[in-house]
């Protein structure tokens, strides 16, 4: 019979009690992080000396530890992480999990000849969810791939079958609202960057809904950005014939309570899989591309969960639990409005309360036993009450149910038919600690996973060789603590005098996004002078290519307008798009070089794979090179995040050129500065073109998307049409969102008073816009002095003539600094405080550091 390899199951160990738990319920290998830097900055994490302690403990039980550097890093901090690798890596090379796309280039660029097999995982927070980018990243030598958590069984067979990489998935746990890596909300509510592990978790928080008239649709404020737990249980015989090959339990800021039980859960489900499979399953059936889906239901094997373990996962921690994606693009129980917190395990409805003044005895109805010493929450007209149980007299069974008398610990306000919870179960606590109150009780393994490193040289030798090499790689590029360069660096990298002296009147850019096509028919007309880039947003659009006649007009009508006078017209292709959809995104990338367009702005790897692909099959269609500008959606948080693209391997640099960069919106003014300074002398792969040829650019104007979902159009519409369900409010009936109107816009408000304008990408899926607009404006003469010229200006929410207005005012306040007319200056900034489009705005962090 042929055999499948058992799935991995990795468990989270935010502190020592966590992994103990997590080695002790069975768990195959941990994911940890460092204290400095982690995508749970709030965990407690491992300094260096109790890592190595981690791994030889998980080492001597077989199990192994991921390191989670899956956070963005400053240039101030690469070197201080890179002497932490050089450490870490002469005990443990079990896997890296990285998001930062700087950190993995200096992690191939250092440490590769020594270590030629390092494990480098790919982290959710990259947003992986299509082949394409798999296939990108297996060029560059990923060996895992932690896959995005928005995909299908199918989505992800889709993957699995081709054997490139190893794919791990999230199969427990919270889950965030927008897609991981892909989430600024923290960061503009506030100064804690979610892609940095210091989420503030505003989407836990209640909000109002409003619309387009600012008219309360609802009395009351809804979880309406709140996700279920994700729960796969019932699904682990499909997710393991998939080809999965590992799942993942989410929990770094969790309990070891947590972690042990839901872990232990897991390893009991997942065993109870391959001891059916072993007998029952004809593995035949995997050649069939349906068979995970049509014959091979979890009931065949008689596969099912005992309740008492439901009880269990509910009662150690759980929101409303759902499937996530896995059976359905856009699920119906993803959000739970009512809470957004552990609602532990529904018991039953009070039945009777008897009250004095010392005590309270209510009698209940229950699903679950009631010990002494439980915790109940009993949910009132008034709100939601706590209370510990001092005593529980038994009264029998009825109907497969309790009848209990429960002496609580204290009085409360509750009636008859409140509902009541339980918080907090004494003999599933007393389970829990048994995992790690008494130390690791497993045994040792015999061939346990060594600790050291293979390699040729010694220990030493090899630590003082890749020292060196950070030193000698980052003298030209990385900063002291004085803000000075360091020796030779000094020759080639512009200070702060040296930038106020420059003429950047020919270095001076912008770039305008724009949201329809026929936009650039009228900035054409107008003076194409004053814009260098335009980046056209309208893929609805775009993708109708061979429609000759259109509500809009035709693509090709556009290739007939003299564009000569801008250096780039850009289509800017999706962030979000699916194998189905790539398959026909090569197609129009055809279609559009084919007639001409030979820029493209881009912010995801599979569609840089798909134009790579075309290069490499079309090079008759290539008559000059393409020109792609980066998107900040890639997270570019430092200098090497730069030379991470130009130094690509697996790209045809004779037909691809990367024109522009667009830097995180999460930096500060000297932030972004530094990448600007440290790669004014960089060269790209073929030392062809310098980095003067270009663009580093910030996001300068325009409401900022702070969160993108798979959460689509209908089923807003359906949920608040069914709140009614939710909660006690009375019915409504909306006919609620419609993203083919543009009047009909709806709005979040937060308890600040904020509102989040609700928009929709190319597919209908939510986008969340930031409640003020970034305007750096008046601000320009600050930039100036740091070398900060080229500005990209979002126009969504503008009509043409604020976008005119928008560039001319950039572009005259631009000429009057270059031409040293202060005053004019001052009267021009004067002027434009009082136009709309300038109002009630915000600087971004550029003056606001993230933490």
């Amino acid at each position: 019979m042929k055999l499948i390899k058992k799935i991995e199951l990795v468990s989270p160990a935010g502190n020592w009690d966590s992994l103990i738990a997590s080695i002790n319920a069975g768990a195959d290998a941990v994911y940890l992080g460092y204290n400095k830097y982690s995508a749970r900055a709030y965990a407690d994490n491992f300094d260096l000396k109790m890592l190595k302690k981690a791994v030889n403990t998980a080492h001597d039980y077989g199990v192994k530890v991921y390191i989670a550097l899956n956070t963005l890093i400053k240039d101030s901090e690469i070197k201080d992480v890179l002497l932490f690798l050089n450490e870490y890596l002469s005990f443990c090379n079990d896997g890296i999990i990285l998001q930062d796309l700087g950190l993995f280039y200096l992690i191939k660029s250092l440490f590769l000849k020594e270590i030629p097999d390092i494990r480098i995982h790919a982290s959710t927070q990259l947003n992986i969810h299509n082949l394409k980018s798999v296939e990108f990243l297996k060029e560059l030598d990923f060996k895992r791939v932690i896959l995005a958590r928005e995909m299908t069984l199918e989505e992800i067979k889709n993957i699995t079958e081709k054997n490139l990489l190893e794919i791990e998935i999230f199969a427990h746990g919270a889950c965030c609202y927008s897609y991981s890596g892909s989430c600024y909300f923290s960061s503009f509510t506030g100064v804690r960057s979610g892609n940095r592990g210091r989420c503030t978790q505003p989407c836990r928080m209640k909000y109002k809904v409003f619309n387009s008239k600012f008219k309360d649709l609802f009395s009351e404020e809804l979880y309406i950005l709140s996700k279920s737990d994700l729960f796969t249980l019932n699904l682990l015989p499909k997710i393991i014939l998939s080809g999965v090959n590992a799942l993942k339990i989410e929990g770094r800021m969790k309990t070891a309570d947590y972690v042990g039980i839901i872990t232990k859960i897991y390893r009991k489900y997942i065993d109870l899989c391959y001891k059916l499979f072993s007998t029952d399953y004809d593995f035949s059936k995997l050649q069939s591309n349906n068979a995970v889906f049509s014959g091979i239901a979890s009931n065949i094997y008689d596969f099912k969960i005992d309740n008492k373990d439901l009880f269990k996962i509910m009662q150690v921690f759980s929101r409303n639990l759902y499937e996530g994606y896995f059976l359905d693009k856009y699920p119906s129980d993803i959000i739970f409005l009512k809470k957004s917190g552990s609602t532990g395990n529904f018991l039953g409805r009070i039945t009777s309360v008897e009250k004095n003044a010392n005590s309270m005895i209510i009698e209940l109805k229950s699903n679950w036993e009631v010990n002494t010493n439980d915790i109940l929450e009993i949910w009132t007209k008034k709100g939601n009450e706590q209370v510990k149980v001092n005593e529980v007299v038994f009264l029998g069974q009825k109907s497969g149910k309790f009848l209990y008398a429960i002496r609580l610990s204290k009085n409360i306000r509750c009636n008859l038919n409140d509902r009541v919870f339980k918080i907090f179960d004494v003999n599933l606590d007393e389970e829990a600690k048994s995992l790690y109150k008494n130390g690791i009780i497993k045994k040792k393994i015999i061939n346990k996973i060594s600790t050291n490193i293979e390699i040729d040289i010694k220990l030493n030798e090899f630590k003082k060789s890749v020292i060196k090499n950070i030193d000698i790689s980052l003298k030209n590029i990385i900063k002291d603590k004085n803000n000075t360069i360091k020796d030779e660096a000094v020759k080639t990298v512009k200070t702060v005098k040296d930038v106020k002296a420059v003429n950047h009147e020919n270095n001076f850019s912008i770039a305008v996004e724009i949201y329809s096509a026929n936009h650039l028919k009228e900035l054409v007309k107008y003076k194409p002078s004053y814009i260098n880039y335009i980046v056209i947003n309208d893929f609805n659009y775009i993708k109708d290519i061979d429609t000759k006649v259109s509500i809009k007009g035709s693509v090709k009508d556009i290739l007939n307008l003299d564009i000569s006078n801008f250096d780039n017209v850009f289509i800017k292709l999706p962030q979000i798009v699916y194998d189905e959809q790539l398959n026909n995104l090569k197609n129009i990338i055809l279609k559009l070089l084919n007639i001409g367009f030979k820029g493209f702005s881009i912010s995801n790897f599979g569609v840089l794979k798909v134009i790579n692909e075309i290069c490499l099959v079309y090079p008759h269609k290539i008559d000059k090179k393409i020109n792609i500008l980066v998107d900040w959606a890639f997270n570019l948080f430092n200098s090497f995040s730069v030379k991470f693209f130009l130094n690509l391997p697996n790209l045809n640099l004779n037909y691809i050129n990367f024109s522009y960069f667009l830097i995180s919106p999460e930096l500060d003014l000297l932030e972004v500065k530094t990448i600007i300074d440290n790669n004014e002398c960089v060269l790209n792969k073929n030392n062809l073109n310098k980095i003067n040829d270009i663009k580093l650019g910030v996001y300068s104007y325009g409401y900022i998307p702070v969160m993108i979902s798979r959460i689509n159009n209908s089923f807003l519409k359906q949920l608040f049409q069914n709140k009614n369900n939710y909660s006690s409010t009375k019915k409504h009936s909306y006919n609620l969102i419609d993203n083919n109107s543009l009047e009909n816009c709806y709005y979040l408000e937060d308890k600040k008073g904020y509102k989040f304008k609700i928009d929709f990408d190319w597919q209908g899926n939510l986008v969340f816009l930031n409640s003020k607009k970034i305007c750096n404006l008046f601000d320009l003469e600050d930039f100036f002095n740091k070398n900060i010229v080229n500005f990209y200006l979002d126009s969504r929410t503008l009509n043409i003539n604020e976008i005119i207005n928008l560039i001319t005012y950039y572009k005259k306040a631009a000429y009057l600094l270059q031409s040293s007319k202060r005053q004019e200056f001052a009267l021009l900034l004067n002027n434009a405080i009082n136009k709309n489009i300038f109002k009630e705005y915000t600087r971004g962090h550029f003056y606001r550091k993230v933490i």
